[in-house]
């Protein structure tokens, strides 16, 4: 990891705990509430439902966790960003879970990786421990948690869409390889057994460490010797034992002549390069859209 960054790892260790609950007091029920009222971006943090209802027990530790990390240099297409929130409603759609949305451009001033949200739909009390509860607490609660699956679906929409650049883009400097490293830290941190990221990006890396442009298109490179570059700058991440998916592989803004820039032997290239560079960050790349996800977040 980078020495660099180590700033932005603090703020991203506490960055990466927050967003769950309520403020002292608060009686609000977002959990329970019509998905449209809460799916509002930047509109504070996701309730929970176990804090709301003033339930006597915490909420079980979330299981699954998923991080959705975008690369706002890389511009989606409407196809795209819907395939994108489909997938992250598709996982809340398979149980409980933690869903939390990072973000990551040019790194310069203003611009640098960053947690932008977490939000959790909790799980139901244990069934052995629902006869010693109070019954009307009880009923508050799984009433709360019925929608929350839907409601926070329809927040980490709306916070998607906020992030996600949707102009024409060009070709602007990206530090991919330094910001995944960086953002691997929270995702060490996660204590979710099942821990899966989403990385959305064209994937081609234009900074100080390299660049896979050229001609604005995707430039030939030898594989081992940009892993080489990389380890003598020490830049792998920890995204202790995640699974990991990419969105958007190889998209080139318009202007680029797609006959030449989008070659397949230069696009698998590309592919092995980053398949090296997460087996190094501890991470396992098990889906790998250019630029759609076929697979889901299995």
């Amino acid at each position: 990891m980078m020495r660099g960054y180590c700033g932005a790892l603090a703020a991203l260790a506490l960055l990466a705990g927050c967003g769950t609950g309520p403020t002292m007091g608060d009686q609000q029920n977002n959990g329970g509430a019509d998905a449209a009222a809460v799916a509002q971006a930047g509109s504070g943090p996701f309730e929970s439902c176990y804090a709301s209802t003033q339930f006597d027990t915490p909420a079980p530790a979330p299981a699954r966790e998923l991080f959705v990390v975008i690369d706002q240099t890389t511009a989606l297409n409407a196809r795209l960003a819907g395939s994108l929130t489909s997938k992250v409603a598709d996982f809340l759609d398979d149980g409980p879970g933690r869903v939390t949305i990072a973000s990551f451009s040019a790194n310069t001033v203003g611009n640098f990786a960053t947690v932008d949200f977490t939000g959790e739909a909790e799980g139901p009390v244990a069934q052995d421990m629902r006869n010693s509860v109070n019954a009307r607490k009880l009923e508050l609660l799984d009433a709360c948690l019925g929608p929350m699956p839907r409601n926070l679906a329809a927040r980490a929409t709306a916070e998607i869409n906020a992030l996600v650049r949707t102009d024409s883009g060009d070709f602007a400097n990206s530090e991919i390889i330094g910001s995944l490293a960086a953002l691997s830290e929270a995702v060490r941190a996660s204590q979710a057994q099942d821990k899966r990221v989403l990385v959305v990006s064209d994937m081609l890396e234009h900074s100080s460490t390299t660049s896979f442009y050229q001609n604005r298109g995707i430039r030939d490179f030898d594989t081992m010797a940009e892993l080489q570059r990389v380890a003598d700058r020490h830049q792998f991440g920890d995204f202790g034992g995640a699974q990991v998916y990419v969105m958007g592989a190889g998209l080139l803004p318009p202007e680029a002549q797609q006959n030449e820039t989008r070659d397949s032997a230069r696009l698998l290239r590309l592919r092995e390069f980053w398949q090296n560079w997460f087996e190094n960050s501890n991470a396992h790349l098990v889906g790998y859209g250019q630029p759609d996800l076929i697979v889901g977040l299995q």
